[in-house]
């Protein structure tokens, strides 16, 4: 994918003519061997940038583009957003899920946790189940 296939290549690679390569891709996909090509290489991106920390300029290499304008216009034109916004809004619902995860796992333990914990006391239905235990000494 780094290096993009012109289609006459990989027509002679398959030993056929470039129209007879262009009619299947249209019969069988709906889409020319350039478009199927191009997709290919946006969806590789799309990973790349929601998978891993590579910048953009890097992730728009990897996938075969000459320059991250021409990578960020055939990705706007394809998903309708920028890969800058798509890895803006990817990191702000990954840290919302982590930050739920650590809540979950009880790593949270900064001063919103306390102030929950001390409003879940005040409950009157939560004296209970989340007063806290005496401390008893312990007796072998």
């Amino acid at each position: 994918i780094e290096e993009p296939i012109s289609p006459e290549t990989l027509a002679k690679e398959v030993g056929m003519s470039t129209r007879q390569l262009e009619r299947l891709f249209r019969r069988y996909l709906n889409r020319s061997p350039k478009r199927y090509y191009m997709e290919l290489r946006l969806q590789k991106a799309r990973n790349l940038l929601m998978q891993t920390d590579m910048s953009v300029i890097n992730v728009a290499l990897a996938c075969g583009f000459a320059s991250p304008s021409h990578f960020s216009k055939c990705y706007r034109a394809h998903y309708d957003t920028t890969p800058y916004r798509e890895r803006g809004s990817h990191a702000s619902r990954l840290s919302i899920l982590q930050a739920r995860a650590r809540a979950a796992r009880g790593a949270l333990r900064g001063p919103f946790f306390k102030n929950v914990m001390t409003l879940a006391r005040r409950h009157p239905y939560a004296k209970h189940t989340l007063r806290k235990s005496p401390k008893r000494p312990l007796t072998c």
